[in-house]
């Protein structure tokens, strides 16, 4: 994994370098977010809103496309249904590497659609669970607990696979300087050791 964050960097740097100008913007949204595949029973998990923050850096490659890398804040994670009420909230620092392919709609406006590839590193996270008088059982390792009725807090989830990666596409609207787009991005790596369960998540954000 960290051969592949390396290569992701080593591909976006010459790109970067061969133009003069590369034009930065800062992004802000929001994610509904689950974990594909859990344990084979879809109807155990459902989606939650999650932040993204963080910059873009727009190179033009021509007319028409565009190289995107990115830094990014990303919250992702999910929620189960009763009678649990449990929710994972996990957050990466992700750096996803987008081509966008411009339709130019007008001088100001202008229709892209986006693909490529993520790689990220959790550096947070944590489980909740809301169901009163439900024990927990405190030999479990892959937990750090803080119990407070009727709430129970498991507040870090030690687990060694924190790297993460994926691949990702979208579309969206630029209007002067303003973006405002919708990208689709699902995970290849599981979450969790000895697990079945994959980030996905759909974002709705807006950039200047």
């Amino acid at each position: 994994m960290r051969l592949f964050i390396f290569t992701v960097v080593l591909i976006t740097i010459p790109f970067i370098n061969a133009v003069s100008q590369v034009a930065i913007d800062v992004k802000g949204g929001l994610n509904t977010s689950t974990f594909s595949n859990f344990s084979g029973q879809p109807a155990l998990h459902e989606y939650i809103l999650q932040p993204a923050a963080g910059v873009i850096f727009r190179t033009s490659l021509s007319s028409k496309w565009e190289l995107c890398p990115e830094l990014l804040l990303n919250g992702e994670g999910f929620r189960s249904p009763s009678p649990f009420y449990s929710k994972y909230s996990l957050y990466y620092l992700d750096i996803p590497v987008n081509i966008r392919y411009y339709v130019h709609l007008n001088d100001e406006t202008k229709l892209f659609l986006s693909a490529g590839i993520f790689g990220g590193m959790r550096t947070f996270s944590k489980y909740t669970q809301q169901s009163p008088g439900l024990m927990f059982n405190n030999s479990a390792s892959n937990y750090t607990f803080s119990i407070t009725a009727p709430t129970a807090k498991i507040i870090t989830i030690n687990d060694d696979r924190r790297l993460d990666a994926g691949f990702s596409a979208g579309v969206g609207l630029r209007i002067s300087k303003a973006t405002i787009g919708l990208n689709f991005s699902r995970g290849i790596v599981a979450c969790y050791s000895n697990s079945n369960n994959y980030n996905q998540y759909l974002s709705l954000y807006f950039a200047w």
